[in-house]
């Protein structure tokens, strides 16, 4: 009997395509310095996903605590199988890709370089590249 594996919908093609999304138009700048501007992106960024995850996440337990489908302590008690976690973690790296997005946009800018974040781990991981 052959063994079955789920195919994930966030396979390496997608998530380099979309950590290699660039908006239109120039970024604002906040501080003189480029290292502060790229942390205060990588925070506003951060602030912005996880103020909506909260409340979806609250709107979620609320509507099934009141419509008595879970009971209000089940979501902290329940425990995830490998399929559900091998797609959190999928997850979790395309939402990386997407917060450090600020930081591979500036790293491109200095170099003139369109890489990927790929190739770009390939060469900072490269002995012989330095």
């Amino acid at each position: 009997m052959k063994k079955q594996t789920t195919q994930s919908p966030f396979d390496a093609a997608t998530i380099a395509k979309m950590a290699n999304a660039k908006s239109q138009g120039k970024r604002p700048e906040y501080f003189s310095d480029p290292m502060a501007e790229q942390h205060f992106s990588i925070t506003m960024a951060l602030m912005a996903e996880l103020a909506v995850a909260r409340e979806r996440i609250d709107s979620l337990e609320r509507v099934l605590v009141s419509k008595g489908l879970i009971g209000s302590n089940e979501v902290e008690e329940y425990e995830p199988d490998a399929a559900t976690g091998q797609t959190r973690q999928l997850a979790q790296v395309e939402y990386s890709a997407r917060v450090l997005r600020p930081l591979q946009q500036a790293v491109e800018a200095m170099s003139g370089d369109q890489s990927s974040m790929s190739d770009m781990a390939d060469k900072l991981s490269d002995p012989d590249n330095g």
